[in-house]
């Protein structure tokens, strides 16, 4: 055998390598019955993963799939809240520009804590926590209260939760996500017989997304009463 004939066949081994894994994934969608013809274009989505920051039309639908949500109600805040009590149902907003999603709230006697997942990449950014202010108001009194930062910590996103985000459209969802803990002092913003959800405003100068973003707050009445 020559060397030119040897060169070859390496050469053919180094592309049958590289296009197998392109071969089986199009062999795949072939012998799906339920996958559309490949000479159609793709269909337009109609839904989004609720914390992908993409802008999108509102004819899309975001969405919380059921492995975010079970990853969310199962947080551990003792670190943060020693001896609260969360109230149930359990919370999940999403903030406007997607930045954060509520994961734990426990109203009390002596104000509100409130815990806040930070999913964009400046959540998890220490110089930008520093720098981070809060407010608590009710929309319709126009009253509140500014909060605090009290612990923050930073967690691993499951790889299953990545990969249904994915499946929800997130191209690239953050591998890993900052908790904070927030508490707001006792105030007259958020009165036990409210049904008007609070609206919690985060401010930061200069530190895009998050120079202004907003998340609803679920009244003390539509959450219940955690000791009935």
């Amino acid at each position: 055998m020559t060397r030119e004939t040897r060169y070859n066949l390496v050469f053919l081994v180094v592309i049958c390598v590289l296009s197998a894994p392109g071969a089986i994934i199009l062999f795949r969608k072939k012998m799906d019955p339920n996958a559309p013809a490949m000479y159609l274009p793709k269909p337009v989505r109609q839904t989004m993963a609720a914390v992908d920051p993409r802008p999108a039309p509102d004819s899309v639908h975001r969405v919380l799939g059921p492995l975010q949500r079970e990853w969310i109600a199962g947080l551990d805040w003792s670190w943060a809240f020693p001896g609260s009590r969360e109230e149930k149902p359990h919370p999940t907003e999403v903030s406007q520009k997607r930045t954060f999603q509520l994961g734990f709230l426990d109203w009390s006697d002596h104000g509100l804590r409130v815990g806040l997942v930070g999913w964009a990449a400046a959540a998890t950014d220490r110089s930008v926590l520093e720098r981070l202010q809060f407010r608590i108001a009710s929309p319709n009194r126009g009253d509140g209260a500014d909060g605090r930062l009290t612990a923050s910590q930073r967690i691993e996103v499951p790889v299953q939760v990545r990969h249904e985000l994915q499946d929800n459209g997130y191209i690239l969802p953050p591998a890993d996500v900052r908790l904070l803990a927030l508490e707001f002092d006792r105030n007259d913003s958020a009165p036990e017989n409210d049904t008007t959800d609070l609206i919690l405003t985060l401010r930061c100068s200069g530190c895009s997304p998050i120079e202004e973003d907003q998340i609803a707050i679920p009244s003390k009445k539509s959450q219940g009463n955690p000791g009935s």
